[in-house]
Protein backbone atom coordinates (compact mmCIF):
# COMPACT_ATOMS: atom_id res chain seq x y z
CA UNK A 1 0.00 0.00 0.00
CA UNK A 2 1.34 3.43 -0.89
CA UNK A 3 1.82 6.20 1.72
CA UNK A 4 -0.99 8.66 1.85
CA UNK A 5 0.17 12.33 2.13
CA UNK A 6 -2.27 14.87 3.39
CA UNK A 7 -2.09 18.87 3.93
CA UNK A 8 -4.27 20.67 6.50
CA UNK A 9 -4.66 23.88 7.62
CA UNK A 10 -4.06 25.01 10.84
CA UNK A 11 -5.32 28.00 13.39
CA UNK A 12 -3.44 30.62 13.41
CA UNK A 13 -1.58 31.18 16.93
CA UNK A 14 -0.07 33.90 18.98
CA UNK A 15 1.60 31.85 21.74
CA UNK A 16 5.36 32.17 22.14
CA UNK A 17 6.45 29.23 19.83
CA UNK A 18 4.80 31.29 17.08
CA UNK A 19 6.82 34.50 17.74
CA UNK A 20 9.69 32.27 17.71
CA UNK A 21 8.48 30.19 14.53
CA UNK A 22 7.96 33.84 13.11
CA UNK A 23 11.54 35.21 14.00
CA UNK A 24 13.20 31.68 11.98
CA UNK A 25 10.94 32.41 9.01
CA UNK A 26 11.90 36.20 8.81
CA UNK A 27 15.77 35.50 9.03
CA UNK A 28 15.12 32.22 6.37
CA UNK A 29 13.42 34.41 3.95
CA UNK A 30 15.41 37.62 4.22
CA UNK A 31 19.28 36.79 4.83
CA UNK A 32 20.81 39.31 6.97
CA UNK A 33 17.59 40.85 8.93
CA UNK A 34 17.37 39.64 12.59
CA UNK A 35 14.04 40.28 14.01
CA UNK A 36 13.88 41.10 17.38
CA UNK A 37 12.56 38.88 19.94
CA UNK A 38 9.01 41.16 20.35
CA UNK A 39 8.46 40.73 16.43
CA UNK A 40 5.24 40.96 16.00
CA UNK A 41 3.53 37.36 13.37
CA UNK A 42 0.93 40.18 11.62
CA UNK A 43 3.30 42.58 10.89
CA UNK A 44 5.76 42.40 7.29
CA UNK A 45 6.99 39.15 6.72
CA UNK A 46 3.76 37.34 8.15
CA UNK A 47 1.34 39.92 7.01
CA UNK A 48 -1.03 36.90 5.44
CA UNK A 49 0.64 34.08 6.38
CA UNK A 50 -0.11 30.43 6.63
CA UNK A 51 0.65 27.75 8.89
CA UNK A 52 -0.25 24.06 7.31
CA UNK A 53 0.95 20.60 9.06
CA UNK A 54 1.83 17.85 6.49
CA UNK A 55 0.76 14.52 7.55
CA UNK A 56 1.95 10.68 6.36
CA UNK A 57 -0.48 8.20 6.89
CA UNK A 58 -2.20 10.32 9.65
CA UNK A 59 1.35 10.70 11.22
CA UNK A 60 2.25 14.49 11.70
CA UNK A 61 5.64 15.01 9.33
CA UNK A 62 6.22 18.36 9.50
CA UNK A 63 4.57 21.90 9.61
CA UNK A 64 4.90 24.49 7.00
CA UNK A 65 4.36 28.68 7.11
CA UNK A 66 3.66 29.76 3.56
CA UNK A 67 4.53 33.31 3.61
CA UNK A 68 3.60 36.33 1.45
CA UNK A 69 7.53 35.87 0.04
CA UNK A 70 7.64 32.44 -2.51
CA UNK A 71 9.20 30.23 0.36
CA UNK A 72 7.66 28.40 2.56
CA UNK A 73 10.03 27.60 5.91
CA UNK A 74 9.50 23.79 7.00
CA UNK A 75 9.46 23.08 11.06
CA UNK A 76 9.65 19.72 12.75
CA UNK A 77 5.61 19.33 14.40
CA UNK A 78 5.03 21.15 16.65
CA UNK A 79 8.62 23.08 17.22
CA UNK A 80 10.55 25.78 15.83
CA UNK A 81 13.16 23.71 14.21
CA UNK A 82 13.56 24.27 10.74
CA UNK A 83 14.50 21.59 8.82
CA UNK A 84 14.08 23.74 5.10
CA UNK A 85 12.85 25.44 2.99
CA UNK A 86 9.35 23.81 0.95
CA UNK A 87 9.89 26.11 -2.29
CA UNK A 88 13.44 24.11 -2.98
CA UNK A 89 11.93 21.00 -2.75
CA UNK A 90 14.19 20.58 0.61
CA UNK A 91 11.74 18.45 2.74
CA UNK A 92 10.75 14.92 2.48
CA UNK A 93 8.71 13.87 -0.29
CA UNK A 94 8.32 17.08 -2.65
CA UNK A 95 6.35 15.59 -5.19
CA UNK A 96 3.74 13.95 -2.91
CA UNK A 97 3.70 17.00 -1.06
CA UNK A 98 2.97 19.36 -4.01
CA UNK A 99 0.48 16.84 -5.14
CA UNK A 100 -1.45 16.60 -1.99
CA UNK A 101 -1.12 20.70 -1.30
CA UNK A 102 -2.30 22.09 -5.49
CA UNK A 103 -5.93 21.54 -4.71
CA UNK A 104 -5.62 23.22 -1.16
CA UNK A 105 -6.49 27.16 -0.61
CA UNK A 106 -4.71 30.19 -0.42
CA UNK A 107 -0.91 30.22 -0.30
CA UNK A 108 -0.18 26.53 0.08
CA UNK A 109 -2.07 25.41 -2.97
CA UNK A 110 -0.81 28.39 -4.96
CA UNK A 111 2.68 27.32 -4.40
CA UNK A 112 2.06 23.91 -5.02
CA UNK A 113 0.97 24.98 -8.51
CA UNK A 114 3.51 27.42 -9.48
CA UNK A 115 6.24 24.71 -8.16
CA UNK A 116 4.61 22.15 -10.60
CA UNK A 117 4.62 24.85 -13.42
CA UNK A 118 8.20 25.91 -12.56
CA UNK A 119 9.50 22.19 -12.41
CA UNK A 120 7.81 20.90 -15.46
CA UNK A 121 9.17 24.33 -17.16
CA UNK A 122 12.69 23.70 -16.04
CA UNK A 123 12.59 20.05 -16.93
CA UNK A 124 11.60 20.05 -20.47
CA UNK A 125 14.08 22.57 -21.21
CA UNK A 126 16.98 20.58 -19.65
CA UNK A 127 19.52 18.50 -22.55
CA UNK A 128 20.54 15.31 -21.53
CA UNK A 129 24.41 15.58 -20.06
CA UNK A 130 26.97 13.12 -20.99
CA UNK A 131 28.84 12.26 -17.76
CA UNK A 132 31.35 14.81 -17.09
CA UNK A 133 34.41 12.49 -16.57
CA UNK A 134 34.86 8.35 -16.26
CA UNK A 135 32.08 5.97 -15.26
CA UNK A 136 33.40 4.25 -12.10
CA UNK A 137 33.93 0.53 -12.11
CA UNK A 138 33.82 -0.05 -7.93
CA UNK A 139 31.88 1.65 -5.68
CA UNK A 140 34.21 4.85 -4.31
CA UNK A 141 35.26 5.01 -0.73
CA UNK A 142 33.68 7.33 2.27
CA UNK A 143 35.14 10.88 1.47
CA UNK A 144 35.78 10.55 -2.29
CA UNK A 145 34.89 13.52 -4.68
CA UNK A 146 31.96 12.67 -7.74
CA UNK A 147 30.01 13.27 -9.99
CA UNK A 148 26.02 12.08 -9.67
CA UNK A 149 23.70 12.10 -12.05
CA UNK A 150 19.95 13.18 -11.26
CA UNK A 151 17.44 14.16 -13.64
CA UNK A 152 19.06 14.33 -16.44
CA UNK A 153 22.07 16.26 -15.27
CA UNK A 154 25.35 15.33 -13.56
CA UNK A 155 25.96 16.98 -10.22
CA UNK A 156 29.14 17.65 -7.77
CA UNK A 157 28.57 15.75 -4.52
CA UNK A 158 30.88 14.29 -1.80
CA UNK A 159 30.51 10.24 -0.85
CA UNK A 160 29.56 9.49 3.05
CA UNK A 161 29.09 6.08 3.58
CA UNK A 162 28.72 2.61 1.45
CA UNK A 163 26.49 0.11 1.12
CA UNK A 164 26.26 -2.91 -0.22
CA UNK A 165 25.47 -1.41 -3.61
CA UNK A 166 25.23 1.73 -3.41
CA UNK A 167 26.71 5.04 -1.65
CA UNK A 168 25.36 7.47 -0.05
CA UNK A 169 26.24 10.80 -1.20
CA UNK A 170 25.95 14.53 -0.28
CA UNK A 171 25.38 16.98 -2.74
CA UNK A 172 27.92 19.61 -2.73
CA UNK A 173 26.06 23.16 -2.44
CA UNK A 174 22.40 21.74 -1.33
CA UNK A 175 21.12 21.12 2.01
CA UNK A 176 21.57 17.59 3.98
CA UNK A 177 17.53 16.89 2.72
CA UNK A 178 18.74 16.21 -0.68
CA UNK A 179 21.29 13.32 0.66
CA UNK A 180 20.47 9.83 -1.03
CA UNK A 181 21.89 6.39 -2.05
CA UNK A 182 22.59 6.05 -5.57
CA UNK A 183 23.86 3.14 -7.46
CA UNK A 184 26.85 2.60 -9.16
CA UNK A 185 25.61 3.71 -12.74
CA UNK A 186 24.90 7.14 -11.38
CA UNK A 187 28.02 7.66 -10.54
CA UNK A 188 31.08 8.63 -12.53
CA UNK A 189 34.91 10.19 -11.29
CA UNK A 190 35.77 13.74 -10.25
CA UNK A 191 38.41 15.94 -9.35
CA UNK A 192 39.89 15.23 -5.83
CA UNK A 193 41.68 18.76 -5.41
CA UNK A 194 42.57 21.95 -7.55
CA UNK A 195 45.78 22.25 -8.84
CA UNK A 196 47.87 25.05 -8.31
CA UNK A 197 45.68 26.94 -6.25
CA UNK A 198 46.54 29.45 -3.19
CA UNK A 199 44.75 31.47 -0.77
CA UNK A 200 44.34 35.10 -2.33
CA UNK A 201 43.69 33.61 -5.61
CA UNK A 202 40.81 34.62 -7.93
CA UNK A 203 38.19 31.61 -9.12
CA UNK A 204 35.48 31.23 -10.69
CA UNK A 205 32.66 28.99 -8.76
CA UNK A 206 29.53 27.04 -9.82
CA UNK A 207 26.51 27.81 -7.75
CA UNK A 208 23.77 25.30 -8.98
CA UNK A 209 24.42 25.87 -12.48
CA UNK A 210 25.65 29.59 -12.58
CA UNK A 211 29.65 30.50 -12.40
CA UNK A 212 30.10 33.58 -9.68
CA UNK A 213 33.64 35.20 -8.91
CA UNK A 214 35.09 34.74 -5.71
CA UNK A 215 38.67 34.27 -3.82
CA UNK A 216 39.73 31.58 -2.10
CA UNK A 217 39.72 31.68 1.57
CA UNK A 218 41.57 28.45 2.58
CA UNK A 219 42.26 25.06 1.24
CA UNK A 220 40.78 22.37 3.24
CA UNK A 221 42.69 18.66 4.35
CA UNK A 222 40.37 17.08 2.04
CA UNK A 223 40.71 19.33 -1.10
CA UNK A 224 37.82 21.27 -0.75
CA UNK A 225 38.33 25.44 -0.70
CA UNK A 226 36.56 27.67 1.50
CA UNK A 227 35.40 30.68 -1.37
CA UNK A 228 34.13 33.89 -0.56
CA UNK A 229 31.88 35.08 -3.35
CA UNK A 230 33.00 38.62 -4.43
CA UNK A 231 30.02 41.71 -3.83
CA UNK A 232 28.43 39.16 -1.30
CA UNK A 233 28.70 39.26 2.44
CA UNK A 234 30.73 36.81 4.25
CA UNK A 235 27.33 34.63 5.29
CA UNK A 236 27.53 32.87 1.69
CA UNK A 237 31.06 32.10 2.05
CA UNK A 238 30.85 28.00 1.87
CA UNK A 239 32.97 25.03 1.11
CA UNK A 240 33.22 23.89 -2.33
CA UNK A 241 34.07 20.55 -3.68
CA UNK A 242 37.10 20.93 -6.53
CA UNK A 243 34.57 20.30 -9.36
CA UNK A 244 32.42 23.24 -8.29
CA UNK A 245 35.87 25.75 -8.80
CA UNK A 246 38.02 27.01 -12.14
CA UNK A 247 40.93 29.33 -11.72
CA UNK A 248 40.68 33.08 -12.97
CA UNK A 249 37.11 34.70 -13.50
CA UNK A 250 34.02 33.39 -15.04
CA UNK A 251 33.67 32.84 -18.78
CA UNK A 252 31.79 35.10 -20.54
CA UNK A 253 28.20 33.46 -21.84
CA UNK A 254 27.52 32.33 -25.00
CA UNK A 255 25.17 35.27 -26.29
CA UNK A 256 23.38 32.86 -29.04
CA UNK A 257 22.11 30.55 -25.78
CA UNK A 258 20.44 33.30 -23.91
CA UNK A 259 17.39 35.23 -24.33
CA UNK A 260 17.73 38.64 -24.37
CA UNK A 261 20.41 41.29 -24.39
CA UNK A 262 23.37 41.80 -21.39
CA UNK A 263 22.33 44.22 -18.82
CA UNK A 264 24.42 47.88 -19.23
CA UNK A 265 24.59 50.18 -16.53
CA UNK A 266 21.52 50.08 -13.73
CA UNK A 267 18.25 49.23 -14.20
CA UNK A 268 15.31 51.35 -13.31
CA UNK A 269 11.95 50.37 -11.58
CA UNK A 270 9.83 49.43 -14.44
CA UNK A 271 12.09 48.07 -16.95
CA UNK A 272 11.47 44.48 -18.95
CA UNK A 273 13.50 41.59 -18.45
CA UNK A 274 14.21 37.59 -18.50
CA UNK A 275 15.13 36.30 -15.11
CA UNK A 276 16.67 33.05 -14.31
CA UNK A 277 15.41 30.40 -12.45
CA UNK A 278 17.03 26.81 -12.21
CA UNK A 279 18.36 27.08 -15.94
CA UNK A 280 14.89 28.19 -17.18
CA UNK A 281 14.28 32.04 -18.11
CA UNK A 282 11.10 33.78 -17.75
CA UNK A 283 9.82 37.14 -18.27
CA UNK A 284 9.30 40.10 -15.92
CA UNK A 285 10.09 43.76 -14.82
CA UNK A 286 11.95 45.66 -12.16
CA UNK A 287 10.48 46.74 -9.56
CA UNK A 288 12.94 48.51 -7.51
CA UNK A 289 16.71 48.27 -6.24
CA UNK A 290 17.10 46.49 -2.94
CA UNK A 291 21.15 47.13 -2.30
CA UNK A 292 22.98 44.65 -4.55
CA UNK A 293 19.78 42.93 -5.74
CA UNK A 294 16.98 44.10 -7.85
CA UNK A 295 13.83 43.52 -6.93
CA UNK A 296 11.62 41.75 -9.48
CA UNK A 297 8.18 40.23 -10.29
CA UNK A 298 7.16 37.37 -13.00
CA UNK A 299 4.89 38.05 -15.55
CA UNK A 300 1.51 36.44 -14.88
CA UNK A 301 2.49 35.70 -11.64
CA UNK A 302 0.66 37.73 -8.40
CA UNK A 303 2.95 39.45 -6.06
CA UNK A 304 3.54 36.54 -3.70
CA UNK A 305 6.01 35.36 -5.60
CA UNK A 306 8.07 38.65 -6.51
CA UNK A 307 11.97 38.26 -5.26
CA UNK A 308 14.98 39.78 -5.17
CA UNK A 309 17.32 38.51 -7.66
CA UNK A 310 21.58 39.65 -8.23
CA UNK A 311 22.10 40.76 -11.72
CA UNK A 312 23.86 37.43 -13.20
CA UNK A 313 20.30 36.16 -12.99
CA UNK A 314 19.06 38.64 -15.31
CA UNK A 315 18.90 39.61 -18.84
CA UNK A 316 17.51 42.81 -20.85
CA UNK A 317 14.39 42.35 -22.93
Amino acid sequence: MSDEISVKRLEPVTDELALRRGRVVAEALLPGVTMDKQADPSLGTFHGAELWRVEKNGQPLFDVWIGALPRGVVFEPGTEQAVGQLFDGQAGDFEGICRAAVEAEGLLGRWARRAFALAEAAEASIVEQPPPDEMLDALPAAGTFVHVKWKKRWWPAQVQSVAEDSCRVHYDGWEANWDEYVPLDRMCRAPQRVDGVAVGDAVSVDYRGAWYAATVLAVQPDGRLRIHYDGWDASWDEDVVPSRVKLGAPDAPDAGALPGTPLSGDLEAGASVYIEYDGAWYGGTVLARNGQLYRIHYDDWDSSWDEDVPTARLRGR
